[in-house]
């Protein structure tokens, strides 16, 4: 949320280099840089289910005027541009708009090969899958952006056409209780497959009070 910090983990072997953040609802306009970040390559083959453990390279204060979605922090690896996801979201649910959309980072986890496994054998080194895998892992897919560009993207565009405001929680945050009496409509946008029990719970609590899923 605005005022919290995010920190980066990177990894690259081109350094120093600028760290652009964007909106992903219009990803060709830069929001702001962080420069001269110092990093080096790492590895993190075979470190699937204990993460890669790289250190904090630089950190983001979420500025005020940061409107609720979905963002990206995008910089140059020597194997090309790669972005990290994250999402934005408001300080009070349902402050900005009364449509909360759950991003699946859970999912989004699972079906994570970086490292050398997902919890899939198909996608997974060898063909056999992990059963533990770590959050601590940059997203393999899409240079970072995992499955946003498969699935959410398409709403979000369409959401910005029709001119519609909404805001972004992620699993985590139906796992830490985030409340959501303050939204008329909580939507699931493409394949959220993996939840807690404790999220599950929340978002049947709030559709027996009455709110739209």
């Amino acid at each position: 949320a605005a005022g919290e910090t995010i920190a980066f983990h990177f990894a690259s072997s081109t350094s120093p280099f600028d760290v652009e953040i964007v909106n992903m609802a219009s990803p060709f306009t830069v929001l702001q840089k962080i420069t001269a970040v110092s990093s080096e390559a790492r590895d993190c083959r075979g470190k699937w289910e204990t993460g890669c453990q790289w250190p904090v390279s630089t950190t983001l204060t979420v500025p005020s005027h940061y409107v609720p979605g979905y963002y990206a922090a995008r910089f140059p690896t020597g194997k090309g541009t790669r972005r990290i996801l994250f999402v934005v979201r408001a300080a009070v649910p349902g402050s900005y708009a009364p449509i909360a959309v759950i991003q699946p980072s859970y999912s989004d986890v699972a079906y994570n090969r970086f490292g050398g496994k997902s919890v899939y054998d198909n996608i997974s080194d060898d063909g056999r899958r992990a059963h533990i895998v770590s959050f601590n892992r940059p997203y393999y897919e899409d240079a970072g952006l995992a499955r946003f560009q498969i699935w959410e993207s398409r709403f979000v565009a369409w959401m910005k056409a029709e001119g519609r405001a909404f805001e972004v929680i992620t699993d985590h945050d139906m796992e830490a209780g985030i409340p959501l009496n303050g939204y008329k409509a909580v939507l699931i946008v493409g394949h959220s497959e993996y939840w807690s029990l404790k999220g599950r719970r929340q978002l049947e609590a709030y559709s027996r009070s009455g709110g739209h899923g």
